[in-house]
């Protein structure tokens, strides 16, 4: 079955017609068109005339006449985690995680959709346990892409989140083997860590490629009549260093000075990948990432890779069309962009949408009418046959009460039905209640230390980057002053969550225009945490000698 499978980017809009759950699925159309400013929000998409007339026109141009849907979403919203559980069947697997949803995620789950993905660990199904990947959609969120498909004239059959979609897609790519994508984005980019067949890690971090292109629109070197945007000038010409060095400052001309400006734009992108292979390695016995393949807007961006390449001393490309065994009937098939739309057609994450809830409640209530219809039909039979029976009245009044019993412990099976689920869920419960007491971690004090650290940080103090493990919170912070990064040491070591505060170089930074500001890490390691060695207090001998003899004296 043809399909259109479309990603609704910030700045542009994918859209390809593919083949649906196939093996070796075709790519017979595509094409991009601008998304219109503030038509993708967090809260979802909002329905635009702008937006349903460049998607007509262009599906009109290509002949495509399918319209059949698949989208793929992302947004800041959906929540998203490894969960384990008892080893259920698969059809039970959604209900377990209905059940326990408030263990997972702190949500009203009548304003979210759970959905999964079932992950391999032949270690957990050896003590009969599996894991899944959940996510946490708002229902808001999925009613906001229904509304727009069904504006277009589209038919939605299915959505994926753009996580998924990335994985689906990659598994082709890797096969058995380890890599990390790095989908590249305008405000975002998204790292996934793939190690045989199966996600290990997926972060999200907000930075992308926009700053680069406010960069470059902002200078005089830019020409909107010969191009679309930052990021078309940044596809047609290298800007970007091959190392974070500075020459513009030493330079007048404006491209060297741009080109200064637009390379530091990557450095929190590139920091943060670095952080994510760091905390890769460290969790997987030696595993070593090899080679980072870039994704999304900003893959093809000149220089972006060499820039990776030297920085994370790892091999870094863009996806291409080959390596990604995509079979399109065109070689202007731009992979790294539009392989997030390819994916979500491929297995897409099972929402259920407001069409199937529509037609699943008509099903129930016709199953209903259906039952009543039974019934009334068997009480008619049941009268007619005592008309006519009349020389066999007990006889046939005797029959008529066992076929009443007999119709009435049928319509209560569901009872037996539901005593054996609630029997099974209790044990089940019972079972996930005592895994979850033992994965309880201090890690789940971040959101506090967050709030508190909101409230009492100095003004001046903002925090660059962090990241949490069982042992404590490493931050990066900047400051305007020494003074600043001193009170924040001070309280951070008052916070009754860590047992130890320690403070990395204290560096100072000098902007282009001579002011300066400074940078400095801390490492906060909780109390019992999985680094934390209690003191133990040392009796002097004396003491323990007056002790006993006291002892004996009573």
């Amino acid at each position: 079955m043809k399909i259109l499978s479309i990603e609704i980017g910030q700045k542009y809009t994918h859209v390809i017609e593919t083949d649906y759950m196939v093996r070796a699925p075709k790519i017979y159309n595509f094409f991009t068109i601008p998304t219109p400013d503030g038509m993708l929000v967090e809260a979802g998409v909002h329905k635009n005339d702008e937006f349903k007339r460049d998607l007509r026109k262009n599906l009109n141009q290509r002949g495509i006449k399918t319209r059949k849907t698949v989208i793929t979403i992302a947004s800041n919203k959906i929540a998203s985690r490894d969960v384990e559980i008892p080893q259920v069947k698969d059809n039970r697997i959604l209900g377990l995680l209905n059940t326990n949803a408030s263990d997972y995620f702190p949500i009203d789950l009548s304003k979210y959709q759970l959905v999964y993905r079932a992950v391999k660990d032949p270690a957990l199904e050896k003590e009969k346990k599996r894991k899944v990947f959940v996510i946490a959609v708002p229902n808001n969120l999925l009613h906001s892409y229904e509304d727009v498909a069904k504006f277009c004239g589209l038919d939605l059959i299915a959505m994926d989140y753009v996580g998924n979609s990335v994985f689906q897609s990659m598994l082709r790519v890797v096969r058995d083997g380890i890599s990390c994508t790095v989908k590249v984005d305008e405000n975002s980019s998204m790292i996934t860590i793939i190690n045989h067949g199966e996600v290990v890690v997926q972060r999200t971090v907000f930075y992308g490629i926009q700053d680069a292109a406010m960069a470059v629109e902002a200078s005089n070197l830019y020409d909107p009549n010969k191009y679309e945007g930052g990021r078309d000038f940044l596809l047609h010409n290298l800007f970007i260093r091959p190392r974070m060095e500075r020459h513009g400052i030493e330079s007048e001309k404006p491209s060297e000075i741009l080109k200064d400006e637009v390379t530091e734009t990557f450095r929190p992108l590139i920091e943060n990948v670095a952080r994510v292979l760091d905390f890769f390695s460290s969790r997987s016995e030696g595993a070593e990432v090899k080679e980072i393949i870039l994704l999304g807007e900003g893959a093809e961006v000149q220089g972006l890779a060499d820039l990776m390449r030297y920085e994370l001393n790892t091999k870094v490309m863009a996806l291409t069309q080959a390596r990604a065994h995509v079979f399109s009937a065109s070689d202007d098939f731009r992979t790294p962009e539009m392989i997030t739309a390819f994916g979500a057609a491929l297995d897409p994450m099972k929402f259920v949408l407001g069409d199937m809830k529509e037609a699943a409640d008509a099903a129930e209530k016709r199953a209903r009418s259906l039952r009543l219809y039974k019934i009334i039909f068997g009480s008619l039979c049941g009268v007619a046959a005592l008309i006519v029976a009349a020389g066999g009245i007990r006889y046939g009044i005797t029959k008529a009460a066992l076929s009443a019993l007999q119709a009435e412990r049928e319509s209560l099976n569901y009872v037996q039905e539901l005593h054996d689920d609630y029997i099974a869920t209790q044990a089940r419960y019972d079972d996930v209640s005592a895994m979850y007491a033992l994965t309880d971690t201090v890690s789940d004090q971040l959101i506090d230390v967050l709030g508190e650290l909101e409230e009492k940080m100095p003004a001046g103090v903002i925090i660059d980057s962090m990241s949490s493990d069982g042992a404590g919170i490493s931050f990066s912070f900047q400051a305007d002053n020494k003074t600043q990064a001193a009170k924040t040491y001070e309280i951070l070591q008052e916070f009754e969550e860590f047992y130890s505060v320690s403070m990395g170089s204290v560096n100072v930074v000098e902007n282009e225009d001579g002011s300066t500001y400074v940078v400095f890490d801390a490492m906060c390691l909780y109390v019992n945490g999985s680094g934390y060695v209690e003191e133990t207090p040392v009796v002097p001998e004396e003491t323990a000698a007056e002790t006993d003899t006291e002892t004996v004296s009573e």
